[in-house]
């Protein structure tokens, strides 16, 4: 029964991470020219002591006779942007905070959200694998 328990935190957590994107896609629907103006960095150490880069980037964009700057909420291990390079992000027109890049986030949610599913899947699947052949 343990196990069913476990197998049940990544079904949640990719669960909802199919939500969240599905939410941003639904809620952001302006489709805005943003102009990348900084890229920030950052690192990640593990337990074993090996360090990770990462980089967010940052834009600036227009909507409706405002300037917002806003960086991504996802780092990523590379970076494919510079500053000054332009990229289309979509906003939410009743928030103008909330972005999403379709490029990059539907990729890394949709990769990140399967493998936490599979990983739900197989867990119960070796489990009823295990308690068959067993009894």
């Amino acid at each position: 029964m343990f196990v069913y328990f476990i197998a049940i935190l990544p079904l949640a957590l990719g669960s909802y991470t199919f939500y969240s994107l599905f939410k941003s896609i639904k809620n952001c629907t302006v489709m805005v020219e943003a102009e990348i103006i900084d890229i920030m960095t950052g690192e990640d150490t593990d337990l074993d002591g090996y360090t990770t880069l990462y980089y967010k980037p940052v834009f600036r964009y227009y909507y409706d006779g405002h300037e917002y700057i806003s960086s991504e909420m996802t780092e990523y291990p590379s970076i494919n942007y510079q500053k000054g390079d332009t990229l289309t992000i979509y906003i939410n027109p009743e928030f103008p905070d909330e972005v999403l890049n379709k490029k990059i986030r539907t990729k890394s949610y949709i990769a990140f959200g399967t493998l936490c599913i599979l990983f739900s899947i197989l867990i119960i699947a070796i489990n009823l694998f295990f308690s068959y052949h067993s009894s």
